[in-house]
Order: C-alpha cells, then sequence, then structure tokens
C-alpha cells in the first residue's frame, strides 16, 4: 500500500501551498462580490394542515402522503392524487386509522427500486388494490379477508401479491390475478432479480394432497422448503417414500434417507446439503453432488462460498473445530468465530458519516464483509480462532500472532485486512496483510481502550485508526487535531472532512475539510448532520443549524452546499435522516423530502459548476492568512 501524505503530514509542503492559496484566497475575497449559488427545485406534495403522514420510497425519494379530503382521503404518490377513498388498509388488511397530528408512517408500500407504489383502500365492504394510482384489483372485504400475509413486491417491482381468504380456503393473488384454492395458506417465494415466483397449495380431501404453482402455471407437487438460487433455479426438498430428494427446476439430483442444512452460493452456482444415508450409517456434506472428504458425521456448522463459485470453505463444529477449505481440513482450535458482528467489532460505521445526528449511538457498518469471508478475489479465506486463551487471524493455512482478542475488518475492494489486537493494558496491536503497523504519535491515544475505529478509505488503499480523538491514516499522526471519531472521506479519497480541535488552538474548532477550518465553532459542528459528497468527489452537502430570526419565527434546519447556507430551511432535520430520503444522483444532483413551513416538499439541489471544494479550501486558506 502506498503511503499517504496530507498537508497537514508534510509541514513544509503545507506552508508553500498556505501562501499560495492564501495570497489567491485574497485575491478572490476582494474581487468576487457574491458567491455562485446551487440551482434549486421544489415539488409541494402535501399541503399545510391536509397531510396526516407519509412513507418514503427505498430509493428515488420518492413520496406516498396521506392526505385529507373533505370527508374522505387521497393518497398522493409525488404530489399526484390518487382515487378518494373511506379508509386507508394497512398492509395486512387491517383498518389503519389515520393519525391527528403529521409525520405519521403510512401503510403505501414502494418497490425496491422506488418504482412502483401499493396500498390497498376500503370502501363499503369491499377492498380495492391500488398500484401507481390505478385499481388493479377489488374484493368483498371482512376482517378475516386478508389477514395471512403482507401485501408484497418481489425485487424491482416485477410481481405485486397477497393472500386472501375465499369459500373453501385461501388463494393467491398475484398481479390482480387470483391463483387456485389451497386449502392452507401458500407462502410465495420469489427469485432474487424477482422475475420468478412460486408456492405449494393443498387440496381440501382431507388428505391435504400438496400442488406446486410456478409462473402462473399448476404443476406437480415438487417439495417443500422453496428458494430460488441466484441463477433463478428453484430448489425444493421433497420426500420419496421413505427418502428425501433435493429438487432442482422439478427434478431430484439428490435422493437420501435425510437431506438437510442446504446452503447456496449468493451467485446461486453452487449448492451443498448435509445429506444422511441409511445404509451407510453416516451423514456426509455434498457439494454440487459430490461428497466432501472429512465432513462424515454430525458436525458441520456453515459453509462458506468465494464470490466466483470456486472455492468454498466448512465450518467443523464440536470440541475441537476446524476448517476445511476445499477438501482440506485445517488447524483445530477451541474455538472459531463463526460469523456475525463479534468477530467485527471495531469497524463501525461512524453515525454522524451515516446521516445520523452527533450521539447517536454507532452501529455496524453492514457495508463491511463480516468473518469468516473470502476476499474478493476468492485467494484467501479469512477466519478468527481460539486456543489457549489466544486469538489469531488465519488465512486459509497462516496464522497471525496470538493476542487476547482480535478485531477484524476487510477493506472495500476486498483486497486488504486488518485487524486491532489487543494486548492487556499495552499499547494495541494494529496488523495489515501479514505486517503489523505501529501507530506513531501522541502517548494518550494508545491506551487499552483507545481504539474506537479501524477502517479503510474508500478506495481501499489506506488505514485509518482514530485513538482517543487521535487520528492516523497508515499509522502516522494527523498532527494538531483531534477528532472525536466523526469523520468522513470523499468517493475518491482525496478528500477528508472531519469534526475536530486544534490541539495548540482550542478556539479553532470546527469542520474541518483537508486539515483546513471550513465551518469554525464548536457549537456548530454539534449541529451538523448528513455530511455528503458527491460522487464525483467535487461538492460538499450537509445539514446545519438555523437559529430563530424573529420572535415569531422557529429554529429550523437549513441545507449547505459547498459551505455555504442555502434559501432552505426546514422544519427538522429528523425527516432527512430517515432511511431512502437523503439521495444524491449520480450526476451529483441531491433530493430529499422535509417539512417547510408544514407543507410537505421534495428538493432537489443542484450544485453551482463554478463553486467546489477547492473553492471552500481557498476560502479557508484566505481566511486563516488574512
Amino acid at each position: 500500500m502506498n503511503r499517504h501524505y496530507t498537508d497537514l503530514e508534510a509541514p513544509i509542503m503545507c506552508n508553500i501551498r498556505l501562501m499560495l492559496i492564501g495570497f489567491f484566497g485574497v485575491i478572490y475575497f476582494t474581487t468576487a462580490t457574491a458567491w455562485a449559488q446551487p440551482k434549486i427545485e421544489e415539488d409541494l406534495l402535501a399541503p399545510t394542515g391536509k397531510w396526516r403522514g407519509y412513507t418514503l420510497s427505498p430509493r428515488g425519494v420518492h413520496v406516498a402522503a396521506l392526505v385529507s379530503k373533505g370527508s374522505r382521503f387521497v393518497v398522493l404518490v409525488d404530489g399526484v392524487e390518487g382515487p378518494r377513498m373511506d379508509q386507508m388498509l394497512s398492509l395486512d388488511g387491517m383498518p389503519y386509522l389515520a393519525a391527528n397530528q403529521q409525520a405519521a408512517s403510512i401503510p403505501a408500500l414502494f418497490s425496491d427500486d422506488g418504482a412502483h407504489c401499493a396500498y390497498f383502500t376500503k370502501a363499503g365492504d369491499e377492498y380495492t388494490v391500488m398500484l401507481d394510482g390505478k385499481e388493479l384489483t377489488r374484493g368483498k372485504y371482512e376482517l378475516s379477508t386478508l389477514n395471512r400475509g403482507l401485501l408484497t413486491f418481489s425485487a424491482g417491482g416485477k410481481h405485486l401479491y397477497f393472500c386472501e381468504s375465499t369459500t373453501g380456503g385461501y388463494h393467491i393473488v398475484m398481479d390482480g390475478k387470483p391463483g387456485p384454492v389451497s386449502h392452507k395458506p401458500p407462502q410465495v417465494v420469489t427469485s432474487p432479480d424477482g422475475a420468478h415466483y412460486a408456492y405449494v397449495g393443498t387440496l381440501a380431501d382431507g388428505m391435504e394432497t400438496p400442488w406446486g404453482f410456478v409462473d402462473g402455471k399448476q404443476v406437480k407437487y415438487f417439495g417443500e422448503d422453496l428458494r430460488f438460487t441466484g441463477k433463478q433455479h428453484l430448489v425444493a426438498t421433497l420426500k420419496v417414500k421413505a427418502e428425501m430428494a433435493l429438487n432442482i427446476d422439478g427434478r431430484n439430483v439428490i435422493v437420501a434417507n435425510n437431506i438437510s442444512q442446504i446452503s447456496i452460493s449468493p451467485t446461486g452456482g453452487e449448492i451443498a446439503a448435509v445429506v444422511y444415508t441409511a445404509k451407510a450409517n453416516k451423514t456426509v456434506l455434498v457439494v454440487n453432488g459430490k461428497p466432501v472428504a472429512g465432513t462424515e458425521g454430525v458436525g458441520v456448522q456453515n459453509v462458506f462460498f468465494s464470490p466466483d463459485d470456486k472455492h468454498f470453505a466448512v465450518l467443523w463444529g464440536g470440541n475441537n473445530p476446524y476448517m476445511i477449505i476445499d477438501g482440506k481440513k485445517g488447524q483445530q482450535y477451541q474455538m472459531i468465530d463463526s460469523g456475525g458482528n463479534s468477530s467485527n467489532g471495531i469497524a463501525m460505521a461512524r453515525s454522524w458519516a451515516s446521516g445520523l445526528p452527533i450521539g447517536t449511538q454507532m452501529t455496524l457498518d453492514a457495508a463491511v464483509p463480516m468473518f469468516p469471508a473470502f476476499t474478493s478475489d476468492s485467494s484467501k479465506f479469512l477466519y478468527v480462532a481460539t486456543t489457549a486463551g489466544k486469538a489469531f487471524l488465519v488465512t486459509n493455512e497462516d496464522e497471525s500472532d496470538g493476542y487476547p482478542a482480535i478485531s477484524p475488518v476487510l477493506s472495500p475492494d476486498g483486497k486488504h485486512v486488518a485487524f486491532i489486537a489487543t494486548r492487556g493494558y499495552n499499547k494495541p496491536a494494529i496488523g495489515l496483510d501479514g505486517k503489523m503497523v505501529p501507530l506513531k504519535g501522541r502517548e494518550s491515544g494508545l491506551v487499552r481502550e483507545a481504539v474506537n475505529s479501524l477502517a479503510f478509505t474508500p478506495d481501499g488503499a489506506h488505514l485509518v485508526v482514530t485513538a482517543n480523538g487521535v487520528f492516523y491514516i497508515d499509522g502516522v499522526e494527523l498532527p494538531d487535531l483531534v477528532c472525536p471519531g466523526q469523520y468522513l472521506y470523499s468517493p475518491d479519497s482525496h478528500h477528508l472532512l472531519m469534526v475536530a480541535t486544534s490541539v495548540s488552538n482550542p478556539n479553532r474548532a470546527g469542520l474541518f475539510l483537508d486539515g483546513k477550518l471550513v465551518a469554525p465553532g464548536p457549537a456548530i459542528t454539534n449541529l451538523i448532520a448528513r455530511p455528503t459528497f458527491t460522487p464525483d468527489s467535487k461538492h460538499l452537502f450537509w445539514i446545519g443549524h438555523r437559529p430563530p430570526e424573529t420572535s415569531d419565527d422557529r429554529e429550523s434546519a437549513v441545507l449547505y452546499v459547498d459551505g455555504k447556507p442555502t434559501s432552505i430551511h426546514f422544519i427538522t432535520e429528523g425527516d432527512a435522516s430517515m432511511s431512502g430520503n437523503w439521495e444524491v444522483s449520480a450526476d451529483g444532483v441531491l433530493n430529499f423530502v422535509a417539512r417547510s413551513n408544514d407543507d410537505l416538499k421534495r428538493f432537489r439541489v443542484t450544485p453551482a459548476p463554478d463553486r467546489t471544494l477547492t473553492t471552500m479550501l481557498a476560502e479557508a486558506a484566505g481566511a486563516k492568512h488574512k
């Protein structure tokens, strides 16, 4: 990995740059009369005093709002009004009581891409399914009519379905068309791409004789425990007399006395299962139909697949667990971490960078792979094992040194692995790609509990450690600044934004960009949320605080673009922190929904092309040297 130098790590170069930038910064301030304004567009989604709640789409920043219309209600989707209704129903078909106050979430359903919206309504003794503002289907309504599941979209909004009780049983209504009646409520499974679906029903013949239904056609029964692979193959288990079969696309590929623990690789290229045969009186793990040596007996705890579907690893449990990688048995240990948060506890997503206010409890970064895991190039398998009171990071067959505890993290590109290891009350150990990284900096930050984050830059090229406010890049301290953990790198990893305070001058505090103070004031930083770079790393958005300006004015939030406040004031930044409600498009346009003067609005903000991060840095340098 290449060394990463910031201006603060190169004081001589920093002084030269600051003198040049400061000189031109003075010229900029004395000649410019106004800073470039971003382009602001807004859509009224629901008027003041009329809306009772809204729901945001997971993507695309689309909004469904419930609005009073005389004695009735309507749903506005992106401001477009749907038909009037007596009452809205919840996604499980139960009556929904509209709140008397704003901001309550309403039971409108968006597809995962945000392109489609559906909901139930009720008028008289009938229910209606609305899809994209139009009636899809309707039927007779009672409290028990729709309570056997939820209104659901498949991936990409390709299908919309729900379960309806009817005479003699239940049926699945798929895209407005009812399927055959089943004596038991069917459970629908869909393919990862959302295009295919399947379920099993039963006849009311006293025998509960099963039948299958796939992509609109009733077919011969093919099994239970349905699931689709990433390559759209339908997998099921089927009882055949006294035996069991693994059925793929209607064909029995394995027949044994028992089949369990079916695992499918993410792309669907590999299928593993634990198979028991009474004749041999043993179980064995089978991968793509072939037994794996060393897996005889009860002990398979988990199966892991490589991204290219060419390799697999098996965690063999018991008193002395071990890994089997591509059929080769590894070292035995007293314990092997089976996966989850505990092995990745130090890789925390900073709440500030995730759009939550400072002080909100941090959560694990879902984008960081959990351990055990294969690297992105599928060449290595990594896991954490413990024996004799010491933990080891194991890479294929190679072990790290042993420590009381190890918490590893993979880089975003999956090419590098780092870990932090506790060493009693001594300084923590930092490892990177098999080598130790000494932390060179203020000793006060190097105590046992000090290291509170371990992460990579977005490009995976540099390792970032924060410890008691000391910020390290590839093990080298960022001098003079104390950062409590609120920091964010630009997508290209060239810019570093952080909340910090100067050690040499505590009055110099606030928001720093590349080591330069761009928003001064300790109080200001506690009110900054949702810092976001544009994909090209040229512009920066954040939510700031706007105090009341008159006696009848309200405290509000304000949008900043490239360091300057805009005219967009909204009542609370809480709405902007909601999931799905802060999206920057590939071309750098920010979309979000907020309450402005109690109107519900969607804003589209395009940064001015002649004001960028470079402008912010020049202004900061100029202000320092004025």
